[in-house]
């Protein structure tokens, strides 16, 4: 989401800037004669002075404009790797790097992604050696031989090629096994 304030009426910038000028001309005269001294006549000049701007800001009529793609105008995809290589326990760890992506993407997951899905058109897909979409993470297994992580991302650019893709999160441990050579 962007945001942007833009001035509706710039024909009217001069005629601002003459009146803003007048009006600030006039009040540091009127203080210049005034009672008040000290320090609280300079945060009235201030506040006064702040009022002119804000009156001459209103005739060039400020816009707060935002732009927020329509729910589920765009898609949003998931992959996750489904290869054996997450089956390692990292050193120190009380779990496999397989059973904290499960976690993830099944237990904790369910409410982030519930999100995702009432902003984005939701989709999921596990690769190993190839790219397979699903509804669920229950089918992560770690049964895959390989890491297609090349693959399975040129997999989506055709799939998704021209569609209104937000974004796409990957979740791997990187080991890919199809990268293209130099």
């Amino acid at each position: 989401m962007s945001a942007a304030i833009l001035l509706n009426s710039l024909g009217w910038l001069p005629v601002a800037a003459t009146l803003a000028i007048a009006a600030a001309a006039f009040l540091f005269w009127s203080y210049k004669t005034s009672r008040i001294r000290g320090k609280w006549r300079w945060i009235c000049v201030a506040l006064k002075g702040l009022s002119i701007i804000a009156l001459a800001l209103c005739l060039l009529e400020p816009l707060w404009v935002t732009q927020r793609s329509r729910s589920g105008a765009n898609f949003f995809l998931l992959l996750a790797d489904n290869s054996r290589s997450l089956e390692i326990q990292d050193q120190g760890s009380s779990e496999s790097r397989a059973q904290s992506l499960k976690r993830t993407l099944n237990e904790d997951g369910i409410e982030w992604q519930a999100q995702l899905a009432k902003d984005f058109q939701l989709r999921r897909y596990l690769f190993d050696s190839r790219l397979t979409r699903v509804e669920t993470f229950s089918k992560l297994d770690f049964e895959g031989r390989s890491s297609g992580l090349h693959s399975a991302l040129t997999g989506i650019k055709e799939r998704f090629n021209g569609q209104p893709l937000a974004g796409v999160l990957l979740f791997s441990d990187g080991n890919a096994t199809d990268l293209p050579g130099p």
